[in-house]
């Protein structure tokens, strides 16, 4: 997935972030979590956790997981952060956050 497919929006005190992560094969399942904090307070660090299929069987097909996250913003972050994840994202991502508008 390229960078600019990746969103990571402000409202008010909430984060939410969304993207899509690739797996080898079918009966994956992925979420993102806050990952450890780094010295550049203004960029929230996230990793990908996944869990690999087990057992039966697995279809041998490339295959798209959407993940979200979604946490308070304490403080007005300028970036994300998704850790490189060795099977579904191999070189992590960096994204620019925008102020999301309120919804009604």
């Amino acid at each position: 997935m390229a960078d600019d497919e990746w969103t990571a929006e402000i409202f008010g005190n909430k984060i939410r972030v969304k993207g899509v992560v690739i797996a080898p094969t079918g009966g994956w399942s992925a979420s993102l979590q806050e990952g450890r904090a780094k010295s550049n307070q203004l960029m929230l660090e996230l990793e990908v956790v996944a869990k690999r299929p087990s057992g039966g069987f697995v279809p041998e097909i490339i295959t798209p997981l959407p993940v979200r996250y979604e946490g308070e913003a304490t403080i007005s972050y300028q970036q994300v952060h998704i850790s490189p994840h060795p099977d579904l994202l191999a070189d992590g991502v960096t994204i620019e956050v925008t102020k999301g508008r309120k919804r009604s």
